[in-house]
């Protein structure tokens, strides 16, 4: 599979610059930039072999862990559209989200299986189960076996207007709406951000956020790759363990929203941990209180 314009060049780029770099920090994972890339092009190969093809539309259902990232950019390599669900929906809900984007795939965890065993009857157009692990269930796919698939060579015209995700909104005033994000959309995003903060290769970004959400993607997962950097993948957010990791991987920097920074604020032991490493934050989704952000950047001496 070949590389053009579009956003996931970097990790190709930077696999032939950093090769043995660690990319992502995961509990005691550690996952290079070549590990990443040559997972990511197995996953690719393994869909193309499914018979997923270009344009197609394959759904992602999974918490943040490494494999959802192998299948953000296993599917983005094969010329495909991911389609990231909130793993926090029911199962009428990612129903209408399989549907309305006509997903030819889905990606998901054994946790989900029983919920979408339920509702596949009513998806006409999913073709394929695929689940995290080795499942022996009839019908489903191993993603396990899928990473394991032979690297071919094999070229993908892309252009920088080709969707490579859709991101559904949140659904508060009625359905859920499909956004289409171009590679362009990705590539533009990520480097402005990247301009903006100055980041480096001497970066590492805490995501605390959720994968499935567009800040997840751009800001703390393309971002530290475009510069050269890595991430530190969190679960989720949990004030009992953010000082903790923060401070064992040396994060640099991380994103969140009003509520966290208040969070961490009033959280008693943020002087147990060496915090000497973060350089900056980036808070989005709310307006955030003038004392809260003064307060903050200077407890923490980080600029948001």
């Amino acid at each position: 599979i070949g590389y053009g314009y579009y956003a996931i060049n970097s990790l190709k780029n930077r696999a032939e610059q950093y090769p043995d770099k660690t990319f992502l920090f995961f509990q005691d994972q550690e996952i290079s930039y070549r590990t990443l890339d040559e997972t990511t092009l197995q996953i690719a190969h393994g869909l193309a072999g499914l018979g997923v093809k270009k344009g197609d539309n394959v759904c992602i259902l999974l918490p943040n862990c490494p494999e959802f990232l192998y299948a953000f950019w296993g599917i983005m390599k094969t010329g495909a559209v991911a389609v990231p669900i909130n793993f926090n929906l029911k199962g009428d809900e990612i129903k209408y989200i399989l549907n309305n984007s006509g997903a030819a795939a889905l990606i998901t965890t054994p946790f989900f299986y029983e919920i979408i065993r339920q509702i596949r009857s009513d998806c006409p157009r999913l073709s394929h189960l695929i689940l995290t692990g080795s499942p022996s269930d009839k019908g489903v796919i191993s993603f396990d076996q899928l990473m394991q698939s032979p690297i071919q060579s094999k070229q993908i015209a892309l252009e920088g207007s080709d969707p490579a995700a859709i991101i559904y909104t949140s659904g508060t005033t009625g359905y859920p709406k499909g956004v289409v994000l171009t590679h362009r959309n990705y590539l533009f995003d990520t480097e402005q951000f990247v301009r903006v903060t100055q980041m480096t290769e001497q970066d590492r970004f805490l995501c605390i956020l959720p994968l499935f959400h567009v800040n997840g993607q751009v800001v703390t997962t393309l971002s530290p790759m475009c510069a050269g950097g890595s991430m530190v993948l969190m679960e989720k957010f949990s004030p009992k363990d953010f000082f903790p990791t923060l401070a064992r991987f040396k994060a640099t920097a991380f994103s969140g929203v009003p509520t966290v920074y208040a969070i961490l604020l009033n959280l008693p032991d943020a002087e147990r941990y060496n915090l000497s490493s973060l350089r900056f934050c980036v808070c989005g989704a709310a307006p955030m209180p003038v004392e809260l952000f003064q307060n903050f950047e200077k407890k923490f001496k980080a600029f948001i």
